[in-house]
């Protein structure tokens, strides 16, 4: 019952600090403008256009607009607040596009307003990858970071890796459920339950350090099998995350099912999901003293260690 108790406080703290996050806005209700490459009086014409363009890297959106002749499907390109800013775009898509007379269109509320609830953001035609390619090098480099300063107990440096909003989870099964901590910085890490006893938080950084050294490649990760008492593969592996494979939207659900026996709220939902499309990368080692997985979120391009999930596998 304690246990509970304190499950329960935490899925309202964390439900509380979520709403620290900030909202992502599609746009703001204010007049902007765009660079428009085309009117067509069929969607599926500004759409086919749209494709068209896709040789070319262009990336654009149709936007519909209301005319004393009709509704009239705009192909246009980017967003902007200043006006200088349009023209360089539109300079830059006449080289790009070779179409010869694009002009600019500021978009009034009325219209910004009125396409947020009709299409709420408004209709993308995707032309280009929606996320950059992933950059291993990148990552690898972050990873030995941030893995060096939590196995150097340097706290100040392991602090620098824990992104202020997201925070540090910690999931952990004490029992026949995975409950999470959230903690801020890495004194905080020390003072849980789970790492009291000075051998317990050597363990810890002795098996962080075997992270830090061991050798890091892409793969699929290495997961225990309870029956053969072994993993399936052994070394150390990341893997990129699908949508379907973030981890605390999950968690959350079920915390506040086991504590409350009720769903989340849309807006708990939401929050939850804001957290987890941070987190892009999922790391596990085979040879560990702890079976842990590490997983890494990406916050305005820099790398962040956002989940220590140290659930003992086959522990009921």
């Amino acid at each position: 019952m304690t246990r509970l108790y304190f499950t329960l406080l935490f899925v309202l703290a964390v439900c509380s600090g979520l709403a620290q996050v900030p909202a992502l806005k599609p746009a703001q209700l204010k007049d902007e403008i765009t660079v428009i490459l085309g009117s067509k009086n069929k969607l599926a014409d500004a759409e086919a256009m749209c494709n068209a363009l896709k040789p070319n890297g262009v990336s654009c959106f149709v936007l519909t607009t209301p005319t004393p002749q009709g509704l009239r499907y705009r192909v246009c390109v980017g967003r902007f607040a200043q006006r200088a800013e349009a023209e360089t775009a539109k300079k830059s898509l006449i080289e790009k596009t070779g179409i010869a007379d694009p002009w600019l269109f500021k978009i009034p509320i009325e219209v910004v307003a009125d396409t947020l609830q009709k299409q709420a953001p408004p209709k993308l035609v995707s032309v280009t990858p929606q996320a950059p390619p992933f950059d291993s090098t990148g990552f690898k480099n972050a990873y030995r970071s941030i893995l060096y300063a939590l196995a150097s107990n340097n706290s100040l440096a392991v602090d620098a890796f824990i992104n202020p909003i997201i925070g540090l989870h910690v999931i952990y099964n004490p029992g026949a459920h995975r409950i999470a901590e959230k903690v801020n910085v890495y004194a905080d890490l020390l003072k849980l339950s789970i790492l009291q006893s000075e051998d317990e938080r050597k363990t810890l950084r002795t098996s962080l350090g075997e992270y830090a050294t061991g050798l890091l490649r892409s793969g699929p990760l290495p997961e225990y099998d309870c029956a053969k008492e072994a993993f399936t593969h052994t070394g150390l592996f990341y893997k990129v995350l699908t949508e379907t494979e973030k981890p605390l939207t999950p968690l959350m659900r079920s915390m506040k099912d086991l504590v409350m026996a009720e769903p989340l709220t849309p807006e708990e939902l939401a929050q939850a999901q804001r957290l987890d499309a941070a987190i892009q990368v999922r790391v596990k080692h085979s040879d560990g003293l702890l079976v842990a997985s590490l997983y890494f979120a990406k916050v305005e391009g820099r790398w962040y260690l956002a989940v220590l999930d140290l659930t003992v596998p086959c522990d009921a």
